[in-house]
């Protein structure tokens, strides 16, 4: 699938696009996806385990381009300069970002800034000076039950 405005590869972290919802909202068991090799994951129960946390990978994905790896792949990349970590009891945490922005710089030579204190309202000026930007609530504000707004 590609961007009709900006001709850019469209990804989900997901294989199969027509199922997001069904996973992300209806309760669909990842490893249903009959996509998932497509993913690069080496089982359907290794592919449920990590989709959820991949929405970074797939951004690279998309901003990496025509050929871009797998979204395994990328994760793999990741993992290696611990920008996913698992804790013992199998939890996986991340992604971090600052050796996310490490590895996307010395594997794919691509420039990656991490703003650890960039207000809603920076957020274009600092998008418009890139060619392509991710935006992400800090830690701070997730799993709140209520947010401020």
């Amino acid at each position: 699938m590609t961007c009709a405005l900006c001709s850019v590869p469209v990804h989900t972290q997901f294989a199969t696009p027509e199922l997001v919802g069904a996973i992300v909202e209806g309760g669909l068991d990842p490893a249903e996806d009959p996509g998932w090799a497509e993913s690069g994951a080496s089982s359907p129960g290794e592919y449920a385990r990590w989709a959820g946390h991949l929405c970074g990978m797939t951004c690279l994905r998309m901003a990496l381009g025509a050929g871009a790896p797998s979204l395994f792949e990328l994760r793999d990349g990741a993992l290696t300069y611990g920008a996913y970590t698992e804790d013992a009891d199998g939890t996986i945490r991340g992604l971090v970002y600052a050796p996310f922005a490490e590895y996307v710089g010395e594997v794919y030579g691509r420039e990656a800034t991490v703003h650890r204190h960039l207000g809603v309202d920076e957020i274009p000026r600092a998008c418009r000076q890139t060619a392509a930007c991710r935006a992400t609530p800090g830690t701070h504000a997730r799993g709140v039950a209520e947010m401020p707004w």
